[in-house]
C-alpha cells in the first residue's frame, strides 16, 4: 500500500522525454521565425509558454526525486540531466527575447544557420533521451550522442565564422547586440552536448 503512494521510478524517463519534446518545439518555433515563416511577437509568446511548461517539468522532477527512494539512475545525474535539458529551452527562449529586446528586424544568415543546427541537435537529443528508458537501447542512445558531438563541433565553426564576420561591421551597437544573440544560440548547442555527455556517462554506469 505504502509503495503505491510513491512515485514510479520510471516516471523520470517520462519527464525527460516530455522536456525533450519541448526542446524540439522550441527549436522549430525559433527556426520558423528566423526563416521568415512567423512573426516575432507570435514566436515570443509561444516560446515563453513552452519555457514555462518546461520549468514545470523540472519542478515535478525535483519533487519526485525528494519522494523516490530508489531511482533508475544516479540521483545527481537525474537532477543534472533535467536541468541541462531545461537550459536548452531557456537558451532558445533567451535568443528570441534578445531579438525582441534589441528590435532586430533583419536576421543575419549566420543566425539562420545556427538555428537550423539547433533543430538538428534537438532531434538527436530527443532520440538519445528516449534511449535511456531501456538499457537495451543504450547503443542507439550513444550513437545519437556522437551525432550531437559532431553537430556541436559544426556549431563552433559557425559561431566563430559569425563572430569574425560580425566584427567587420562598423556599427558598434549592432556588434554588441548580435554578439549577445550569437552567444545565446551557441549556448543552446553547447547545452545539447552537455546533455549528450550526461547520457553517455549514465549508459557507461549502467552497462
Amino acid at each position: 500500500m505504502f509503495r503505491r503512494l510513491l512515485p514510479n521510478e520510471y516516471s523520470f524517463f517520462d519527464l525527460f522525454e516530455e522536456i525533450a519534446t519541448f526542446i524540439n518545439l522550441s527549436a522549430n518555433e525559433l527556426h520558423s521565425y528566423v526563416s521568415g515563416k512567423s512573426t516575432l511577437e507570435a514566436t515570443a509568446v509561444k516560446l515563453k509558454d513552452i519555457e514555462h511548461q518546461a520549468d514545470n517539468v523540472v519542478h515535478r522532477c525535483v519533487e519526485s526525486l525528494q519522494k523516490t527512494f530508489i531511482t533508475p539512475i544516479e540521483r545527481a545525474d537525474i537532477h543534472l540531466l533535467i536541468k541541462r535539458l531545461d537550459d536548452i529551452v531557456d537558451s532558445i527562449y533567451a535568443t528570441i527575447s534578445r531579438l525582441e529586446l534589441y528590435e532586430i528586424t533583419e536576421i543575419l544568415p549566420e543566425a539562420k544557420g545556427m538555428s537550423a543546427l539547433i533543430v538538428k541537435c534537438s532531434l538527436q537529443v530527443e532520440e538519445a533521451v528516449k534511449g535511456l528508458r531501456k538499457m537495451k537501447n543504450a547503443e542507439a542512445a550513444v550513437t545519437k550522442c556522437l551525432i550531437i558531438h559532431e553537430l556541436e563541433s559544426e556549431g563552433d565553426g559557425l559561431y566563430r565564422a559569425a563572430i569574425k564576420k560580425l566584427f567587420h561591421d562598423t556599427d558598434a551597437v549592432m556588434i554588441l547586440k548580435w554578439k549577445d544573440i550569437y552567444d545565446k544560440l551557441e549556448r543552446a548547442i553547447d547545452r545539447s552536448e552537455e546533455v549528450a555527455n550526461i547520457i553517455e556517462r549514465v549508459v557507461i554506469a549502467g552497462s
